[in-house]
Protein backbone atom coordinates (compact mmCIF):
# COMPACT_ATOMS: atom_id res chain seq x y z
CA UNK A 1 0.00 0.00 0.00
CA UNK A 2 1.57 3.29 -1.10
CA UNK A 3 2.32 5.98 1.50
CA UNK A 4 2.49 9.25 -0.40
CA UNK A 5 3.50 12.17 1.79
CA UNK A 6 3.21 14.34 4.91
CA UNK A 7 2.66 18.11 5.11
CA UNK A 8 2.32 20.69 7.92
CA UNK A 9 -1.24 21.20 9.13
CA UNK A 10 -1.77 23.90 11.75
CA UNK A 11 0.11 22.83 14.88
CA UNK A 12 0.50 19.27 13.57
CA UNK A 13 0.69 17.30 10.34
CA UNK A 14 -1.48 15.66 7.71
CA UNK A 15 -0.58 12.41 5.90
CA UNK A 16 -2.12 10.66 2.91
CA UNK A 17 -1.58 7.51 0.91
CA UNK A 18 -2.56 4.97 -1.69
CA UNK A 19 -5.35 3.59 0.50
CA UNK A 20 -7.26 6.87 0.07
CA UNK A 21 -6.88 7.77 3.76
CA UNK A 22 -6.20 11.26 5.09
CA UNK A 23 -4.97 11.32 8.69
CA UNK A 24 -4.20 14.25 10.97
CA UNK A 25 -1.48 14.12 13.63
CA UNK A 26 -0.46 16.27 16.60
CA UNK A 27 3.13 17.44 17.18
CA UNK A 28 3.86 14.34 19.28
CA UNK A 29 2.98 12.03 16.40
CA UNK A 30 -0.39 10.96 17.80
CA UNK A 31 -3.36 10.68 15.41
CA UNK A 32 -6.39 12.77 16.40
CA UNK A 33 -10.04 12.95 15.44
CA UNK A 34 -10.73 13.99 11.89
CA UNK A 35 -9.50 12.73 8.56
CA UNK A 36 -10.86 10.18 6.16
CA UNK A 37 -10.16 6.46 6.71
CA UNK A 38 -10.79 5.56 3.08
CA UNK A 39 -11.88 7.23 -0.15
CA UNK A 40 -13.65 4.36 -1.92
CA UNK A 41 -10.25 2.76 -2.48
CA UNK A 42 -8.98 5.76 -4.44
CA UNK A 43 -5.28 6.53 -4.52
CA UNK A 44 -5.04 9.96 -2.88
CA UNK A 45 -2.56 12.03 -4.88
CA UNK A 46 -2.22 15.25 -2.87
CA UNK A 47 -3.29 17.47 0.03
CA UNK A 48 -2.52 21.17 0.50
CA UNK A 49 -3.57 24.04 2.75
CA UNK A 50 -6.68 25.98 1.70
CA UNK A 51 -7.34 28.94 3.97
CA UNK A 52 -7.93 27.63 7.50
CA UNK A 53 -8.58 24.13 6.13
CA UNK A 54 -7.34 21.84 3.35
CA UNK A 55 -8.06 20.59 -0.14
CA UNK A 56 -7.32 17.04 -1.36
CA UNK A 57 -7.43 15.34 -4.78
CA UNK A 58 -7.33 11.75 -6.03
CA UNK A 59 -7.01 9.37 -8.99
CA UNK A 60 -10.77 9.19 -9.57
CA UNK A 61 -11.26 12.89 -10.31
CA UNK A 62 -12.42 14.01 -6.86
CA UNK A 63 -11.48 17.35 -5.29
CA UNK A 64 -12.53 17.62 -1.63
CA UNK A 65 -12.40 20.53 0.80
CA UNK A 66 -11.84 20.11 4.55
CA UNK A 67 -12.31 22.38 7.57
CA UNK A 68 -9.53 23.12 10.08
CA UNK A 69 -10.70 20.19 12.25
CA UNK A 70 -10.12 17.66 9.48
CA UNK A 71 -13.77 17.17 8.45
CA UNK A 72 -14.88 16.98 4.82
CA UNK A 73 -17.15 19.85 3.74
CA UNK A 74 -19.85 18.00 1.73
CA UNK A 75 -21.16 21.13 -0.01
CA UNK A 76 -17.76 22.01 -1.48
CA UNK A 77 -15.53 20.37 -4.06
CA UNK A 78 -16.78 17.73 -6.49
CA UNK A 79 -16.51 13.90 -6.66
CA UNK A 80 -15.90 14.11 -10.42
CA UNK A 81 -14.11 17.42 -10.95
CA UNK A 82 -11.96 15.66 -13.57
CA UNK A 83 -12.48 12.54 -15.66
CA UNK A 84 -9.53 10.62 -14.26
CA UNK A 85 -6.48 11.55 -12.19
CA UNK A 86 -6.34 15.01 -10.65
CA UNK A 87 -2.64 15.92 -10.82
CA UNK A 88 -2.71 19.10 -8.77
CA UNK A 89 -4.54 21.98 -7.08
CA UNK A 90 -3.07 25.46 -6.64
CA UNK A 91 -4.25 28.53 -4.72
CA UNK A 92 -5.24 31.16 -7.31
CA UNK A 93 -6.05 34.52 -5.78
CA UNK A 94 -8.97 33.95 -3.41
CA UNK A 95 -9.84 30.66 -5.14
CA UNK A 96 -8.12 27.66 -6.68
CA UNK A 97 -7.17 26.05 -9.98
CA UNK A 98 -7.10 22.27 -10.60
CA UNK A 99 -5.72 20.18 -13.47
CA UNK A 100 -5.80 16.53 -14.45
CA UNK A 101 -5.26 13.58 -16.73
CA UNK A 102 -8.34 14.47 -18.77
CA UNK A 103 -6.62 17.58 -20.19
CA UNK A 104 -8.89 19.86 -18.17
CA UNK A 105 -8.00 23.01 -16.23
CA UNK A 106 -10.71 24.28 -13.87
CA UNK A 107 -10.97 27.38 -11.72
CA UNK A 108 -12.76 27.36 -8.34
CA UNK A 109 -14.07 30.14 -6.09
CA UNK A 110 -13.09 30.54 -2.42
CA UNK A 111 -16.09 28.41 -1.40
CA UNK A 112 -14.88 25.39 -3.36
CA UNK A 113 -17.28 25.68 -6.31
CA UNK A 114 -16.21 25.24 -9.94
CA UNK A 115 -16.56 28.41 -12.03
CA UNK A 116 -18.12 27.01 -15.25
CA UNK A 117 -17.23 30.06 -17.37
CA UNK A 118 -13.51 29.76 -16.56
CA UNK A 119 -10.95 27.14 -17.45
CA UNK A 120 -11.43 24.53 -20.17
CA UNK A 121 -12.33 20.79 -20.22
CA UNK A 122 -9.71 20.18 -22.94
CA UNK A 123 -7.04 22.77 -22.31
CA UNK A 124 -4.50 20.13 -23.42
CA UNK A 125 -4.97 17.04 -25.59
CA UNK A 126 -3.28 14.84 -22.96
CA UNK A 127 -2.44 15.00 -19.27
CA UNK A 128 -1.95 18.47 -17.82
CA UNK A 129 1.24 18.11 -15.76
CA UNK A 130 1.24 21.49 -14.08
CA UNK A 131 -0.13 25.00 -13.63
CA UNK A 132 1.87 27.94 -12.29
CA UNK A 133 1.16 31.58 -11.47
CA UNK A 134 2.71 33.76 -14.20
CA UNK A 135 2.42 37.51 -13.68
CA UNK A 136 -1.25 38.37 -13.18
CA UNK A 137 -2.35 35.12 -14.84
CA UNK A 138 -1.26 31.49 -15.18
CA UNK A 139 0.66 29.10 -17.42
CA UNK A 140 -0.13 25.41 -17.98
CA UNK A 141 1.87 22.60 -19.60
CA UNK A 142 1.15 19.02 -20.55
CA UNK A 143 1.95 15.69 -22.11
CA UNK A 144 0.95 17.01 -25.52
CA UNK A 145 3.98 19.33 -25.64
CA UNK A 146 1.81 22.43 -25.26
CA UNK A 147 2.42 25.48 -23.09
CA UNK A 148 -0.56 27.80 -22.67
CA UNK A 149 -0.88 31.16 -20.95
CA UNK A 150 -4.09 32.22 -19.17
CA UNK A 151 -5.37 35.60 -17.98
CA UNK A 152 -6.43 36.29 -14.39
CA UNK A 153 -10.04 35.37 -15.30
CA UNK A 154 -9.10 31.83 -16.34
CA UNK A 155 -9.25 32.34 -20.13
CA UNK A 156 -6.61 30.98 -22.51
CA UNK A 157 -4.66 33.69 -24.34
CA UNK A 158 -4.58 32.26 -27.91
CA UNK A 159 -1.76 34.54 -29.08
CA UNK A 160 0.60 33.36 -26.34
CA UNK A 161 2.23 30.03 -25.63
CA UNK A 162 2.51 27.28 -28.23
CA UNK A 163 0.59 24.11 -29.09
CA UNK A 164 3.93 22.29 -29.64
CA UNK A 165 6.43 24.05 -27.43
CA UNK A 166 8.21 20.71 -27.05
CA UNK A 167 8.28 17.62 -29.24
CA UNK A 168 6.83 15.40 -26.52
CA UNK A 169 5.86 15.87 -22.91
CA UNK A 170 6.70 19.15 -21.15
CA UNK A 171 8.28 18.08 -17.86
CA UNK A 172 8.20 21.42 -16.05
CA UNK A 173 8.38 25.22 -16.00
CA UNK A 174 10.45 27.51 -13.80
CA UNK A 175 9.92 31.27 -13.31
CA UNK A 176 13.19 33.16 -13.64
CA UNK A 177 14.05 36.88 -13.73
CA UNK A 178 13.45 37.47 -17.44
CA UNK A 179 10.48 35.10 -17.84
CA UNK A 180 10.12 31.31 -17.77
CA UNK A 181 12.17 28.22 -18.56
CA UNK A 182 10.44 25.09 -19.91
CA UNK A 183 12.00 21.65 -20.39
CA UNK A 184 10.87 18.37 -21.83
CA UNK A 185 11.35 14.76 -22.77
CA UNK A 186 12.70 15.92 -26.13
CA UNK A 187 15.87 17.19 -24.40
CA UNK A 188 15.08 20.85 -25.09
CA UNK A 189 15.43 23.78 -22.71
CA UNK A 190 13.30 26.68 -23.95
CA UNK A 191 13.11 30.29 -22.77
CA UNK A 192 9.94 32.42 -22.68
CA UNK A 193 9.59 36.14 -22.03
CA UNK A 194 7.09 37.60 -19.56
CA UNK A 195 4.54 38.05 -22.36
CA UNK A 196 4.47 34.33 -23.18
CA UNK A 197 6.58 34.64 -26.34
CA UNK A 198 9.11 31.90 -27.09
CA UNK A 199 12.67 33.24 -27.49
CA UNK A 200 14.12 31.10 -30.33
CA UNK A 201 17.70 32.37 -29.83
CA UNK A 202 17.81 31.30 -26.18
CA UNK A 203 17.94 27.88 -24.56
CA UNK A 204 18.81 24.83 -26.66
CA UNK A 205 16.73 22.29 -28.66
CA UNK A 206 19.03 19.43 -27.56
CA UNK A 207 20.39 20.47 -24.18
CA UNK A 208 20.26 16.83 -22.98
CA UNK A 209 20.16 13.56 -24.90
CA UNK A 210 17.26 11.38 -23.75
CA UNK A 211 15.33 14.13 -21.99
CA UNK A 212 15.72 16.88 -19.39
CA UNK A 213 14.95 15.64 -15.87
CA UNK A 214 14.96 19.00 -14.07
CA UNK A 215 15.92 22.67 -13.93
CA UNK A 216 16.61 24.79 -10.82
CA UNK A 217 17.79 28.34 -10.07
CA UNK A 218 21.58 28.74 -9.79
CA UNK A 219 22.89 32.17 -8.87
CA UNK A 220 21.72 34.65 -11.52
CA UNK A 221 20.94 31.84 -13.96
CA UNK A 222 19.90 28.21 -13.70
CA UNK A 223 21.19 24.63 -13.82
CA UNK A 224 19.75 21.72 -15.83
CA UNK A 225 20.26 17.96 -15.55
CA UNK A 226 19.22 15.03 -17.66
CA UNK A 227 19.00 11.34 -18.43
CA UNK A 228 22.32 11.54 -20.31
CA UNK A 229 24.25 12.13 -17.06
CA UNK A 230 25.00 15.75 -17.98
CA UNK A 231 24.72 18.80 -15.74
CA UNK A 232 24.81 22.20 -17.46
CA UNK A 233 24.90 25.73 -16.06
CA UNK A 234 23.18 28.62 -17.86
CA UNK A 235 23.38 32.41 -17.52
CA UNK A 236 20.47 34.76 -16.88
CA UNK A 237 19.91 35.18 -20.64
CA UNK A 238 19.40 31.46 -21.25
CA UNK A 239 22.88 30.87 -22.74
CA UNK A 240 24.71 27.69 -21.73
CA UNK A 241 28.06 28.32 -20.01
CA UNK A 242 30.52 26.01 -21.82
CA UNK A 243 33.18 26.13 -19.07
CA UNK A 244 30.78 24.97 -16.34
CA UNK A 245 29.06 21.67 -15.74
CA UNK A 246 30.00 18.41 -17.46
CA UNK A 247 28.54 16.22 -20.25
CA UNK A 248 29.18 13.14 -18.09
CA UNK A 249 28.76 14.47 -14.57
CA UNK A 250 27.15 11.13 -13.66
CA UNK A 251 27.16 7.68 -15.20
CA UNK A 252 23.40 7.43 -15.75
CA UNK A 253 20.27 9.47 -15.03
CA UNK A 254 20.86 12.51 -12.84
CA UNK A 255 17.99 12.53 -10.32
CA UNK A 256 18.50 15.98 -8.82
CA UNK A 257 20.69 19.04 -8.18
CA UNK A 258 20.49 21.24 -5.07
CA UNK A 259 22.18 24.48 -4.01
CA UNK A 260 24.70 23.63 -1.28
CA UNK A 261 26.11 26.77 0.32
CA UNK A 262 27.96 28.61 -2.44
CA UNK A 263 28.10 25.43 -4.55
CA UNK A 264 25.84 22.48 -5.43
CA UNK A 265 25.22 18.81 -4.74
CA UNK A 266 23.97 16.31 -7.36
CA UNK A 267 22.82 12.68 -7.20
CA UNK A 268 21.94 9.89 -9.59
CA UNK A 269 20.28 6.52 -10.22
CA UNK A 270 23.44 4.57 -9.37
CA UNK A 271 23.88 5.69 -5.76
CA UNK A 272 26.40 8.47 -6.42
CA UNK A 273 26.40 11.86 -4.64
CA UNK A 274 28.73 14.58 -5.98
CA UNK A 275 29.59 18.10 -4.77
CA UNK A 276 30.35 21.11 -6.99
CA UNK A 277 31.94 24.53 -6.35
CA UNK A 278 30.26 27.84 -7.23
CA UNK A 279 32.00 27.81 -10.63
CA UNK A 280 30.25 24.59 -11.65
CA UNK A 281 33.31 22.33 -11.20
CA UNK A 282 33.18 18.92 -9.51
CA UNK A 283 35.00 18.68 -6.15
CA UNK A 284 36.73 15.27 -6.50
CA UNK A 285 37.52 14.91 -2.78
CA UNK A 286 33.86 15.22 -1.72
CA UNK A 287 30.78 13.07 -2.19
CA UNK A 288 30.83 9.30 -2.80
CA UNK A 289 30.58 7.02 -5.84
CA UNK A 290 28.40 4.57 -3.87
CA UNK A 291 26.68 6.62 -1.22
CA UNK A 292 23.65 4.34 -1.64
CA UNK A 293 23.01 0.85 -2.95
CA UNK A 294 20.64 1.82 -5.75
CA UNK A 295 19.14 5.11 -6.83
CA UNK A 296 19.46 8.18 -4.62
CA UNK A 297 15.94 9.54 -4.05
CA UNK A 298 16.88 12.87 -2.50
CA UNK A 299 19.37 15.12 -0.68
CA UNK A 300 18.36 17.76 1.86
CA UNK A 301 20.25 20.44 3.78
CA UNK A 302 20.42 19.51 7.48
CA UNK A 303 21.98 22.19 9.68
CA UNK A 304 25.51 22.79 8.39
CA UNK A 305 25.52 19.47 6.50
CA UNK A 306 23.25 17.27 4.38
CA UNK A 307 21.15 14.13 4.60
CA UNK A 308 20.63 11.74 1.66
CA UNK A 309 18.30 8.76 1.20
CA UNK A 310 17.90 6.08 -1.44
CA UNK A 311 15.65 3.45 -2.93
CA UNK A 312 17.94 0.63 -1.83
CA UNK A 313 18.70 1.20 1.82
CA UNK A 314 20.14 3.71 4.24
CA UNK A 315 19.91 7.36 5.20
CA UNK A 316 23.20 9.24 5.45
Amino acid sequence: MLFRSVAPAGAGFVSWGGDGAVRFWDTDGGAFDGGWPTSNGSDLIGVTLAGPGFVSWDENGAVRFWDAEGRVLPDRGHPKAHAGDVWGVLQAGSGFVSWGGDGGVWFWDAEGRVLPDRGHPKAHTGDVWGVLQAGSGFVSWGGDGGVWFWDAEGRVLPDRGHIRAHNGSVRGLLPIGFGLISWGGDGAVRVWDVEGELSPDRGHPKAHDGGVVGVAPAGCGFVSWGRDGAIWFWDAEGERLPDRGHPKAHDGDVRGVLQAGSGFVSWDENGEVRFWDEEGRVLPDRGHLKAHDGDVRGVLQAGSGFVSWGGGSGVW
